[in-house]
């Protein structure tokens, strides 16, 4: 009798086990296959106006300037669509393949393609009442899975982007290829 008591109570924790198990396995293959996206927003201030911030992020020739994935490798090997700030405009950097899904004056959709693994970024700009300054907000869509492992192991790839964005915006070294000084002039007379 006692024996059979403990037989059922093995039987019964091994069938919980492999409930358990198998819904584990099937909440992984969902993440890793899911068709939903989830968000990743990063946002910096940039000393500018609106016009000069678009055109860095609008066209993709631009990207190399500031995107973090871009800066690193030879701009030998990109390739570019005949045209580059419309929708359908692709670059083909490394193992990279950057479309244009959707663009406007200050806003852009890309989807970035690496090898089987898809993200989408859109980045939009909004200027201050005067003009001066722009805030520009990069969001990051991720697969499920892509999401959790963003989540648990930052790679800080946004921050740096917007850092190389505003840096590269802000230094007219870099900006208009020579230095830009204003100083006082002294009269002639």
């Amino acid at each position: 009798l006692f024996r059979s008591g403990v037989d059922k109570n093995h039987s019964m924790r091994k069938k919980i086990f492999l409930t358990v198990m198998a819904l584990l396995i099937l909440c992984f293959f969902f993440l890793w296959w899911a068709p939903i996206n989830f968000g990743i927003q990063k946002e910096i201030e940039i000393a500018s106006p609106i016009d000069h911030v678009t055109g860095q992020f609008t066209d993709l020739r631009n990207w190399r300037n500031w995107n973090p994935e871009l800066h690193a490798l030879d701009t030998a090997s990109f390739n570019y669509s005949r045209l580059s700030f419309q929708v359908n405009s692709i670059l083909q950097a490394s193992t990279h393949q950057f479309t244009i899904l959707k663009n406007s004056a200050a806003y852009i959709l890309v989807k970035e393609q690496t090898g089987n693994t898809k993200e989408y970024h859109s980045i939009y700009a909004f200027s201050d009442s005067l003009g001066s300054f722009t805030r520009v907000i990069w969001i990051r869509a991720l697969s499920p899975f892509q999401w959790i492992k963003e989540t648990l192991f930052p790679r800080k790839e946004m921050d740096t982007g917007l850092a190389h964005l505003k840096n590269f915006i802000e230094d007219p070294n870099q900006y208009y290829g020579f230095p830009i000084v204003i100083s006082p002039i002294e009269d002639t007379l």
